[in-house]
């Protein structure tokens, strides 16, 4: 039984640490290029903590698809602004995390279609993501769950086209898009503006971090399902 916990352990960290990831890149993006002001008072950290929450807190596995995601994004958001016309900075970022992990995975192919085969939905999901869309207050509907829906429209043949050609671009697509929506939303929200310093290195030192602390992690696992195999056989090794 502990050898196969110490399994588990190990694939999960596969399965879904560059998908936690993409979340986090997202948040942290709209983050950066937020007016220095409001940076100021968010918490980037609470933020990317709300970012992987559904996934990583709440363990939810069925509101990330149209119309749940939708509910969830809207009380979620409600919360935020709440919190930060109380000046409650940080439950704002944490909430508004929270938000854009279900605005995003809205935009998710694989999110908008049944029964896909789990394998796929994480290969799709944890597509390397470097975002290159620019802040700016795009054009959104004034109902969200307006915005939401439309999101939606032919996500279906995007999904069976990258399960067909694996081409990562249909990946990157739905990210940019969901990142041109955030981007409206955090300004009205935080009642903020768009900065014009860019700070693409600490989002590269970040993702290398996050790289190899997952190697050190798997590493660490690695051993210690080891040590359990030879003391479960009692072979004895000599250095």
């Amino acid at each position: 039984m502990k050898k196969l916990m110490l399994i588990v352990l190990i694939l999960s960290l596969f399965t879904t640490s560059w998908s936690w990831t993409n979340h986090e890149i997202l948040v942290e993006r709209v983050y950066y290029t937020l007016d220095l002001e409001t940076q100021n008072k968010l918490n980037v950290t609470l933020l990317k903590e709300g970012a992987i929450a559904p996934d990583k807190v709440f363990h939810d596995t069925v509101r990330h698809s149209y119309p749940k995601s939708y509910i969830e994004s809207k009380e979620w958001l409600f919360k935020a602004k709440q919190a930060y016309k109380n000046k409650d900075y940080n439950n704002a970022s944490y909430f508004f995390g929270i938000t854009a992990h279900y605005i995003s995975d809205t935009f998710s192919a694989p999110h908008n279609v049944k029964k896909e085969p789990s394998k796929l939905h994480s290969k799709f999901d944890s597509t390397k993501y470097k975002p290159k869309v620019k802040c700016q207050n795009y054009p959104k509907e004034d109902d969200l769950n307006l915005s939401l829906y439309l999101s939606t429209i032919n996500k279906e043949i995007d999904w069976y086209q990258w399960v067909n050609t694996n081409n990562n671009s249909i990946a990157i697509s739905g990210l940019d898009d969901s990142l041109k929506l955030l981007y409206p939303i955090a300004l009205e929200t935080f009642n903020a503006s768009c900065n014009t310093l860019q700070t693409e290195i600490i989002t590269s030192n970040y993702k290398l971090y996050n790289k190899q602390t997952n190697t050190l992690s798997v590493v660490f696992l690695m051993l210690i399902l080891l040590y359990f195999i030879i003391k479960k056989t009692k072979v004895k090794i000599r250095f």
